[in-house]
């Protein structure tokens, strides 16, 4: 699992596109991740998308 946090941050961070939005959006995926697991995950990757 920490192998995920670490590469949906590096993709945050990649973004070039509002950083601090981005960092937020990563901090609400880390906790989102551990309350509710793979399905969070899932929405927050579409969630990046909108954002690009």
């Amino acid at each position: 699992m920490l192998l995920l946090h670490q590469i949906s941050i590096l993709f945050f961070y990649s973004s070039p596109s509002s950083q601090c939005t981005s960092y937020l959006e990563v901090r609400f995926m880390l906790i989102d991740f551990d309350l509710y697991g793979v399905k969070s995950l899932q929405a927050c990757v579409s969630r990046i998308r909108y954002i690009h």
